[in-house]
């Protein structure tokens, strides 16, 4: 039977965006090509290209400087660059968070910077060593004349000036990533694309969903053999073919963000024995690594916003303003899951229920926010009052008596009762509480006028 690869590829392929080696490699790659398709241009019809004025029109001598004058330049400039990337994740970790560092290695525009920097340096150096006088041809025994690849040149001569261009977008581009109101806008919008993958709208979702039912005791438990780890990704796909073909029942135990240690149940096997054959297909469904990756875990992008507010909420930091900007983008995502429902976590194939699948819930993804956050912001009056409307806001928009609603409605009492007691002066205390009483009078009036207008 053949076991799935597609989640090791794909996590795989993830890994590799991570890293700084994948795309200055494949732009080297295609520096080499470059170089050697353009000398063999110009030694096809050298004739030809020499009677282009704004291509041709070097000596030896001076295509070797100039190439050499680019390689070096070029070297050291992607020894800086290396060097400010290094800088920024090292102050990403320590001001940000250290949850944040892989999206600054994943970034795309620093890897084409170093890609292209180093491209221009193998490529001058590979149309470097074909230049030649006559001197030199006639001392090695050669019947040639001096060769200068001038379209070789010309194309280096293009590349140093696309090279002072990427550098340009280089020192634009740092400052605007590590800007923390840019990082933050950015995993806003990437939770916001996770929302709407992970949690279908409700009127696309089916009135009756699959239920699932078995019979019995399970028949094996699947443990983990590996080291313990994080599961990153799953192919629920082929773990429902897989029971489907079987005719077997698969309950997972755990979902992408899990931590499990060696010996862990992650599945059990219902309707039949399942041979060791079947195990492996089974555990090839399955992408384990050291750390978590956001493609199919929402809750990463959620731990990430709030570390970013606990470190500004800090004491050594002390910036309230980093925490509501948080507090926004999640106030964003809250918002949008009033149009969402829960994901079916029973998938069924021809009719039949094959697959009970272990869903994060829209209540996960408040109560992972707002717990910590709670904590943070404790003592706080700008923080706890930002907080407080934003539940506000969001409980508006929830349908009353929703799992969600419900849980934004009991975070909401207990931010206010914590702030009755722990915030420190009296003052703060009635501040905040006429803060909230204009909020609640301002949404009762808009509620009215909203009944007014339809009314009539």
């Amino acid at each position: 039977m053949r076991v799935p690869l597609v989640p090791r590829l794909v996590d795989y392929w993830i890994r590799a965006q991570s890293s700084y080696w994948l795309v200055p490699s494949l732009m080297t790659a295609f520096a080499i090509g470059l170089a050697v398709t353009m000398v063999a241009i110009d030694g096809a019809a050298p004739e030809r290209i020499a009677r282009i004025p704004w291509i041709a029109g070097s000596q030896p001598e001076g295509a070797r400087a100039l190439l050499a004058a680019v390689a070096g330049s070029m070297i050291t400039v992607a020894g800086v660059t290396f060097s400010m990337t290094l800088l920024m994740v090292s102050y990403a970790s320590a001001q940000i968070g250290p949850q944040l560092v892989p999206r600054f290695l994943r970034d795309r525009g620093n890897q084409i910077v170093l890609g292209t920097f180093i491209a221009t340096f193998i490529y001058c150096l590979i149309v470097l060593r074909t230049i030649h006088s006559g001197a030199e041809a006639s001392a090695q025994g050669f019947a040639e004349t001096a060769f200068v690849p001038h379209l070789a040149v010309f194309v280096g001569v293009v590349l140093a000036l696309l090279s002072v261009a990427v550098l340009i977008y280089f020192l634009h581009h740092v400052p605007a990533r590590i800007n923390v109101g840019n990082v933050i806008g950015l995993l806003g919008e990437e939770l916001l694309r996770q929302l709407e993958r992970q949690f279908p709208r409700a009127a696309d979702t089916p009135a009756a969903p699959a239920a699932w039912r078995v019979v019995g005791y399970p028949d094996r438990v699947i443990y983990l053999t590996e080291g313990g780890c994080y599961l990153r990704l799953v192919d629920y796909d082929a773990l429902a073919a897989l029971a489907h073909r079987m005719n077997r029942q698969i309950e997972l135990l755990v979902a992408p963000g899990d931590f499990s240690p060696p010996g862990a149940p992650i599945a059990r096997i219902y309707g039949g024995p399942f041979g060791d054959e079947d195990v492996r297909s089974l555990r090839g469904s399955f992408s384990w690594g050291g750390d978590r990756t956001a493609d199919q875990d929402i809750l990463l992008g959620i731990d990430q916003l709030a570390e970013v507010a606990g470190k500004a909420l800090s004491t050594g930091v002390n910036d309230q303003y980093t925490a509501l900007l948080c507090i926004d983008q999640m106030e964003r995502l809250l918002v949008s899951a009033a149009i969402r429902c829960e994901p079916p976590s029973v998938r069924a194939v021809d009719g039949t229920t094959r697959l009970l699948v272990k869903n994060v819930s829209l209540t996960d993804v408040a109560d992972r926010f707002l717990i910590p956050l709670r904590q943070f912001s404790l003592g706080d009056l700008i923080t706890t009052n930002r907080l407080l409307a934003m539940l506000e806001s969001c409980m508006q928009r929830q349908e009353p008596g929703s799992p969600l609603h419900a849980t934004l409605r009991q975070h909401y009492e207990d931010i206010r009762d914590d702030a009755a007691t722990a915030l420190p002066t009296r003052a703060q205390r009635e501040l905040l509480m006429n803060a909230q009483a204009r909020r609640l009078a301002a949404a009762a009036h808009g509620t009215a006028a909203a009944s007014g207008v339809t009314s009539r």
